[in-house]
């Protein structure tokens, strides 16, 4: 239980940095779109580097975007990789747990032998 809060609170935490990250970038652009909007150029060459400027963009947020899933592959394969130590490490416990109790009885009855005789 304790594992899935912390999980919970990198999946908010990693939520707010996104959408920082898009609103940077949209504030970006609107920006580029009105300086390029208030410049002194033709209608027929602003509309072309309006257009050469969002194929731009587009690229960049793309890269971004695939850099981003690439990366949360990478924590996911991790995490799970963390996981199956932990549980491989809980299941040796749990064996050496389990010979310890068939032990103890073993060694009971022998010290209660002597006892007896």
């Amino acid at each position: 239980m304790k594992h899935a809060a912390v999980l919970g609170c990198r999946d908010q935490a990693g939520g707010n940095f996104m959408k920082t990250v898009f609103a940077f970038i949209l504030g970006t652009a609107v920006g580029m779109v009105v300086a390029l909007l208030f410049a002194p150029k033709s209608g027929t060459e602003l509309r072309s580097q309006i257009s050469e400027e969002a194929a731009l963009e587009r690229q960049r947020m793309q890269e971004g975007y695939h850099r981003a899933t690439e990366k949360t592959h990478d924590r996911l394969d991790k995490m799970q990789a963390d996981v199956q130590s932990l549980l491989k490490h809980q299941e040796e416990q749990a064996e050496a747990v389990a010979a310890e109790a068939e032990e103890e009885p073993a060694a009971v009855e022998e010290e209660a032998e002597p006892a007896e005789a």
